[in-house]
């Protein structure tokens, strides 16, 4: 069996509006971003700048499937994680 290695991330999203306290609305409306950054993070062009950054020599289709991002239900959480074999 060959090994497989993954590393781990889990992102907060606080919005809050600038100089006052965060507030139940801000609370829902981080939990609603959480969303929509965990699809951002699987676009194209975000995966071709993860590419670049790390300076891989691999098909954005190729890195796109070893990348999962997984928002925590009910939260201001989303985890991303990647796997490889090497």
């Amino acid at each position: 069996m060959a090994p497989v290695y993954e590393a781990q991330t889990t992102l907060l999203v606080n919005y809050s509006a600038p100089s006052t306290p965060p507030s139940y609305s801000d609370a829902l409306l981080s939990q609603q971003l959480v969303k929509t950054y965990a699809e951002m993070a699987t676009q194209p062009v975000i995966i071709e700048q993860v590419r670049s950054d790390l300076g891989l020599d691999m098909p954005i289709e190729r890195l796109a499937r070893q990348i999962t991002v997984l928002p925590l239900r009910d939260t201001q959480l989303f985890t991303i994680s990647a796997h490889a074999s090497d």
